[in-house]
Parts: C-alpha cells; sequence; structure tokens
C-alpha cells in the first residue's frame, strides 16, 4: 500500500469516529502510515469497514491488523478445523500408504501443525477413542491457529525492520 492510500484510511478513520480522531495528529499519521505501509489496500479498507461496523472506539494498529489478518488469512474455527483433518486423514490412509499424496497444501497449516501436535497423521489414524482426540486436538488447535495468527499479524513488520537494519537504515530517517 502506498503513503497516501494509508493516510486516506486514516483520514476515513477519523470521519467514522470523531471523537477519537480528533486529538489525531500528525504524528500519530506517521506511525500509522510506518506500521500499515506493508497491508494490501483493498483488504484494510474491508478491515476498517468492519472495525467500523462492530467497534466503538478508534481502533489501534494491533486492532486493525488483527481484523486484516482475519480476513486475508482466513483460519477455519476448531470444528471446522477438526472436520477438515480428518477429511484430509481419510484421503490419505492416514499416511499408511506408500502412494498417498505427500501435501498438505489442501489444509491451513495450523490443522497440518495440530496433527503434528498429537503424534501425526498414523498417530491419529490408529487411534480408537475419537472424542478424546478431538478434544487434545482443540487444544492444540488452539495455540497453533494463534501462532499462525500472530505470524501473519506480526511478520511482515519484522521483516520490514529486518530490511531496514540490514541497508543500514536507521528507524528515525524514515
Amino acid at each position: 500500500m502506498k503513503k497516501s492510500e494509508v493516510l486516506e484510511l486514516v483520514a476515513s478513520l477519523q470521519d467514522m469516529y470523531p471523537k477519537g480522531g480528533k486529538d489525531f495528529g500528525a504524528k500519530n499519521a506517521q506511525v500509522f502510515c510506518e506500521l500499515l505501509l506493508d497491508l494490501d489496500y483493498r483488504t484494510c479498507r474491508a478491515a476498517i469497514r468492519k472495525i467500523a461496523a462492530t467497534r466503538t472506539f478508534f481502533p489501534s494498529i494491533a486492532e486493525i491488523r488483527s481484523v486484516y489478518a482475519d480476513i486475508a488469512v482466513p483460519t477455519p474455527d476448531a470444528d471446522e478445523a477438526w472436520k477438515q483433518a480428518l477429511q484430509y486423514g481419510r484421503k490419505i490412509a492416514w499416511g499408511r500408504e506408500c502412494n498417498a499424496p505427500k501435501t498438505v497444501a489442501a489444509l491451513h497449516p495450523a490443522i497440518d501443525d495440530a496433527v503434528k501436535g498429537l503424534g501425526g497423521w498414523r498417530q491419529l489414524g490408529c487411534s480408537t477413542n475419537q472424542e478424546l482426540d478431538r478434544a487434545h486436538f482443540y487444544k492444540v488447535y488452539s495455540t497453533s491457529r494463534e501462532r499462525h495468527r500472530q505470524q501473519v499479524i506480526s511478520q511482515p513488520l519484522i521483516d520490514t525492520a529486518n530490511q531496514k537494519m540490514l541497508r543500514g537504515h536507521d528507524e528515525q530517517e524514515d
């Protein structure tokens, strides 16, 4: 996204939240630009519209990035994730067939991580207590899902900061 687009979104936030936006100065706008610049404009605009429809107060950068992540890279809830894991497990014969597809590209990475946390596809397929497996999957998936969400929210900022450091740019100069 361009700085002008970030400023346009910030101006729309100020219009949507007149009380919270009145104390919003140039320094605040500069911080918003720096921390939202890596996002896609259309998705960010959708996130801001969702925030305006669901939140009462002027959003923080963290709130915007969080809603953005939910829109840009949606993660299934625990029930849907369990359902997808079972379907995929059956499709690959729980990892027992040599010619079973080795890719889990169709699954959200948090689902695959959760299954690995339970011992892997073969272990899950050999289990005789699906209710217990589901309960454990929900716990492990919750952690994995949040880890992946946080990566989507913050990793681009970390990468940008690292690139600036490698190029020798000081954060204060930009």
